[in-house]
């Protein structure tokens, strides 16, 4: 395991790349839906995980992406009213 690891290291993680200019999606839940219908799981779920601030200028959200109940994403956003 320790070799895996290290050449993983070595050879991807060492690479200093923007996967945002090379990864370039344009509907990634589309891909995302397909790639689950595809492998026979449930569809992708958006849920609010944590949420501060809704009444506020500042309000926060941390949201979880769902196929069945294992999360398969999370990630966060602050709204500036």
């Amino acid at each position: 395991m320790a070799g895996a690891s290290a050449f993983i290291d070595k050879h991807f993680l060492s690479r200093q790349i923007d996967i945002q200019e090379t990864l370039v999606l344009k509907n990634p839940k589309r891909l995302l839906t397909a790639l689950m219908v595809r492998q026979n799981k449930p569809k992708p779920v958006s849920r609010i995980l944590a949420e501060t601030g809704r009444l506020s200028n500042y309000a926060m959200f941390r949201v979880g992406v769902f196929s069945g109940e294992t999360m398969l994403a999370e990630g966060g956003h602050v709204f500036f009213f």
